[in-house]
This record gives C-alpha cells, sequence and structure tokens, in this order.
C-alpha cells in the first residue's frame, strides 16, 4: 500500500524536477542565485569580482548593502547616469558607487533612512534625472518604497525565469557548455558578456566597450534613444510642467542632509550631444527639461547645496563618441565633468585633484574607457 503510494508520489513529482533540472543548473552555475550579501562581502577584497545578473534586478538591494558594509565618506547615489563614476577619480577616499540605488527622487530619503543610524556620508554627489521632474511621467514600475530595497528570494527568480532560460538556450543566446565557474565574475551577464559592477559599485558596460573597440559606432548605441523621444515614453514622455511634488521631495531630502551635515552635490546627467539637439528641437513637448534647472538651482540654494546642469556638454568638448549610449556618459566624459565641477569651487576638491585630472585624460586617447 504504502510502496504503491510511494511509486506513485515519485511518478508525480519526476516529471517537475526534470522540468527545473536545467533552469537550476544554469542558475546555479552561473551564480544567478547568490546573496547580494555575500557579493557585497566579496567585493570589500582588493581581489577584482564583477557581478552582473542576468535573470533578476537585486541593484537597490546590492547598492544599499554595499553602502552600509562600506559606510564610504564619498557616496555617488543615483541611477544608471551616475554609475560611470570610479574610485580612481577621487584618490585616497572611501568611495562607492551606488548607482542603481535609485529609480525615483523618493528614493533618496528611502535610502538614507535604511543606512545605519551611527552612519552617513559627508558628501553625496546625486544625480537629478530630468524625467523625475516630469508632471506627466508614469512611476508605476518605480514608485519609492522601502520594499523596493529587498532582493529577491532564489525561489522568486526561479519561479519567474525558468520559461525565459529555455526560450534563451531555444534561440542560442547563450549553450550549456558556455557556463563555467568564475574566480572573478559572478552572473551570466558578467561572465559571458563582461557586463556587471566592479568592487567599487561603478559598471563596466563589457559588451559596449568591446563593440566600440572594434569600430561601431557610437550612433548604433544612440539611436534608441531617438525612437523613444520621437514615442515620447520609457522617459521621454512629454510634459509641459515641472511636478511641484517631485521638488518638495528633493526639499525634504535637502533638509534631512542639511540637518544630518551631509553636503550635497546635486547634477542633471548629460544627454548626448545629438540627443540634446533633438530635445531642444522638440522644446515645446519636453517643457519639463528646460523649466527644471532654474527651479531645481533655487531648492538647492535654500540648502547651501550644489547644483550643476550637465544636460548639455558639447561645450565641454564632450562628443557622441564618448557617450556609452544616448544617456549614458562613459568615465572620460565624467572626469571631464568632474573637473569641470573642480574648477567651479566644487566640495570635491577634498578629494580630487585638477592636476591629477588633467593627467588621466591626457594618459589615454579611449574615448570610453580611462582606468
Amino acid at each position: 500500500m504504502h510502496s504503491r503510494f510511494a511509486l506513485k508520489l515519485i511518478a508525480f513529482i519526476l516529471p517537475f524536477i526534470a522540468l527545473f533540472a536545467i533552469p537550476t543548473y544554469v542558475l546555479l552555475m552561473g551564480g544567478e542565485l547568490t546573496s547580494v550579501k555575500h557579493v557585497a562581502q566579496v567585493q570589500l577584497s582588493s581581489t577584482p569580482k564583477l557581478f552582473g545578473l542576468a535573470y533578476s534586478n537585486p541593484d537597490k538591494a546590492y547598492k544599499l548593502t554595499a553602502t552600509r558594509l562600506r559606510q564610504p565618506t564619498l557616496l555617488a547615489l543615483g541611477t544608471s547616469r551616475v554609475m560611470q563614476f570610479r574610485n580612481e577619480m577621487f584618490p585616497g577616499t572611501r568611495f562607492y558607487n551606488a548607482g542603481g540605488g535609485i529609480s525615483d527622487i523618493g528614493h533618496y530619503s528611502i535610502f538614507l533612512h535604511l543606512l545605519p543610524k551611527n552612519y552617513h556620508p559627508a558628501v553625496m554627489i546625486i544625480s537629478l534625472d530630468p524625467e523625475f521632474f516630469n508632471d506627466r511621467w508614469d512611476r508605476t514600475m518605480t514608485r519609492a518604497t522601502p520594499q523596493s530595497y529587498q532582493a529577491p528570494s532564489s525561489a522568486t527568480i526561479m519561479a519567474g525565469t525558468w520559461k525565459q532560460i529555455y526560450e534563451d538556450l531555444h534561440t542560442k543566446k547563450f549553450h550549456l557548455g558556455s557556463l563555467h565557474w568564475s574566480h572573478d565574475a559572478i552572473g551570466l551577464n558578467a561572465i559571458l558578456r563582461g557586463n556587471g559592477f566592479r568592487n567599487d559599485g561603478s559598471y563596466m558596460y563589457g559588451s559596449i566597450i568591446m563593440a566600440r573597440q572594434h569600430g561601431q559606432s557610437a550612433n548604433v548605441d544612440i539611436r534608441d534613444v531617438y525612437a523613444r523621444i520621437t514615442q515620447g515614453t520609457q522617459r521621454f514622455e512629454t510634459g509641459t510642467r515641472v511636478s511641484p511634488t517631485s521638488l518638495a521631495v528633493l526639499d525634504t531630502f535637502l533638509t534631512e542632509c542639511q540637518h544630518l551635515g551631509i553636503r550635497v552635490v546635486g547634477f542633471i546627467p548629460p544627454y548626448a550631444p545629438s540627443v540634446q539637439r533633438r530635445l531642444a528641437s522638440r522644446r515645446d513637448a519636453y517643457q519639463y527639461i528646460f523649466q527644471a534647472p532654474q527651479l531645481l538651482t533655487n531648492v538647492f540654494h535654500r540648502h547651501n547645496a550644489e547644483f550643476y546642469d550637465y544636460r548639455d556638454v558639447s561645450s565641454l568638448g564632450i562628443t557622441d563618441e564618448n557617450m556609452i549610449d544616448g544617456i549614458h556618459v562613459g568615465e572620460r566624459g565624467l572626469l571631464t565633468i568632474v573637473h569641470d565641477m573642480l574648477i567651479h569651487g566644487s566640495i570635491l576638491n577634498r578629494f580630487a585633484s585638477q592636476e591629477r585630472i588633467l593627467h588621466d585624460l591626457h594618459s589615454s586617447t579611449d574615448p570610453l574607457v580611462l582606468y
């Protein structure tokens, strides 16, 4: 009786084991189920370890966990548009790049509140992405809540990705024979494509950099943004006014920072010059982008904080070739921006040297990568 039941149970379970065997192998072999706490601890070492997942996105949890562990003096915080700040730009400084820890203006205060009570950075560099201030921007996918900083469980990742893994194998995005355990990378995106977060939190766009070094034009990576502007989608929704609510949320955050003695350096991150020209040609549709700088200047001035508008960086000699894509500037372009901040008397002069920056800029001819 019992043996018959056991056989039926085994017969029932076996198909599920077979179904999930390959996705489980892929996720485990690729390090896709590695906890963000383990990654953050491993990256405390001086040994480089690239972290790039293909089947989940725990960026907020990962960046918060790493910031808690490192407790940097200088913290870069924002969306992916700050991810090219490098530790080498601020030698001798306890620096960490928490780019990706933010996807909406409301996340800044939440991130700050989730840090240990006995710690806060001395200086924060924050990105002020224009869509944050678009009164018509749909925040459904980015709404700021503390739950945003919880990493998905292994069971959740498996349940949400096993079908996609089979699809990717079928379309030959990768094959099982290409999987291998890596000593210097965690996650399939890092292992197979060289894309992922470095130890200092900055992001390595390995596949794009490799393509550029083999002659691919920057226009290939920028034209997607042209389409988004034309369609008014994916953070390029049209809008005629700046959101008063977003300005109020920013004001609250800066008040909190001022109370804690945190100096804030805020900036609107750059567009590729060709993208900026397209936006300017549709100024009536994107009025909030052109209204925001003066309003942000007023908010930052009230809190004795620094604000810079780098939407258009062509005057700094930055070209489309210095852009990862239409909205992400490379290391060379971002270091040029840091140099401009220093010239204008930024508090970042405490952590960086104009002479050292000029040396670094002149030591390489690569349009994207310096370090």
